[in-house]
Parts: structure tokens; sequence; C-alpha cells
């Protein structure tokens, strides 16, 4: 009897410091992830409104366009020199027939065509060219134009230093002028940075993927 009394008083000692243990997070329970929960729409929002002010440079932009059935890979790589920024970039594109002056079919030289060229670019303006005209525009090219609100988001998840949601209205987003099927956002973030952020959408006829890779 002695001895059952004393394994009860001894497993309710250890029941005890447990609990206390673990009120105290002493064992590291997921406090992000707690927090994350915690934290509004808004607060989240804000919080990546400001990691988005203050991005690192250089920045490569992906963009994977499906139109068909088949995709096309462009890849733009953006450094920052005081106020100017110089782009690199290269894409591909389907390959189309050109008619002559003197009305002759020129069949392209193949399926896919890649496309090179830089440019500088200076207060949203383009002020050095070399090479194809860019496949995305100067304002896709600025991650920093992009800025969150809870009233053009549904659908908001985080999750130990992730975020996705479905995007009601683009424009508000990023301020492009495009008319869209649906669109959507992930982000990859820490306390201090975004290391990666995925703006997808699609419209009638294609589907983009633009993902921004910092620092």
């Amino acid at each position: 009897m002695k001895k059952i009394l004393r394994f009860i008083i001894i497993f309710a000692l250890v029941a005890t410091v447990m609990t206390t243990l673990a009120s105290c997070n002493l064992f590291g329970s997921n406090s992000s992830e707690k927090n994350n929960q915690s934290q509004s729409d808004a607060d989240i929002c804000t919080k990546l409104n400001a990691l988005l002010s203050d991005i690192r440079y250089p920045v490569v932009l992906t963009s994977k366009t499906t139109e068909n059935g088949y995709p096309f890979v462009g890849r733009y790589v953006v450094t920052e020199s005081g106020d100017t920024y110089s782009v690199e970039y290269s894409y591909e594109k389907l390959g189309t027939f050109e008619i002559t002056e003197d009305d002759r079919i020129v069949a392209p030289e193949g399926f896919r065509i890649t496309y090179t060229g830089n440019m500088k670019v200076k207060n949203g303006v383009i002020i050095e060219k070399d090479g194809a005209d860019a496949n995305v525009s100067v304002q896709m090219l600025n991650a920093k134009n992009v800025s969150f609100s809870p009233s053009a988001l549904k659908n908001v998840k985080t999750s130990g230093g992730t975020f996705s949601a479905d995007i009601t209205s683009l424009r508000d987003v990023t301020g492009w002028d495009l008319t869209t099927n649906g669109a959507s956002v992930n982000i990859v973030y820490t306390d201090t940075q975004i290391t990666k952020m995925t703006l997808a959408y699609s419209t009638q006829t294609y589907q983009t993927e633009l993902t921004y890779a910092f620092g």
C-alpha cells in the first residue's frame, strides 16, 4: 500500500512539474506559431509592407507564363545604385511567322525564341536600353510597389514564416492595370526580411507566376 501511495505522489509531482515547465515555455513550444495565430490580418499586412519597403538587392525575378499548355520562362536581375536600377534579362516567347515587305512568309527559327537585353530605370522611367524590350513592365520589376491590405485579400493564412492569400483586387495590391480571373500571393519571410514572394494570376488566355527572390 505504501508503494502505491509513493507512486501516486511521485506521479502527481511529475505532472505538476511538467505543467509548470510547459506554462513557462521552457520546452521551446512553437511560440512564433502562436504569435502568428494571435496576429490579425491587418497586423500581418503592416509587417509585410514594412519589410517590402526595405527589400535587399539584387532582386531576381523569375517569370513563368503558361499559354495553351506551353510554359515560357523569363529571368530578370535587378541591382540598385543610388536612385537608378539596372536590369539584365532574358525571356522566352513563342516563335511567330513574319511577312516580309515582298509578302514572303518567313518561318521562325524555333518553337521557342529567347530574347535578351538590359536597361536602366530611374524614377520609374527607362533611361537606357540595349537589346530586346523587356517582357514585363517596369512596375512589375519593382517589388516595392506591392502593398497589402486586408480589404484586397481573402483566405489569409500564416504559419511559421509563411504567408498566403487569395487576392481580390490585384490593382489595389500591385497597381498593375490587368484584368484577371484570379490572383494569389505566397511569401516566405523572417522577422527582418522577405526572402521570396510569388504573385500568381490568370487571364482568359494565360497563367503567370512572378517569383521574387530578395538579396
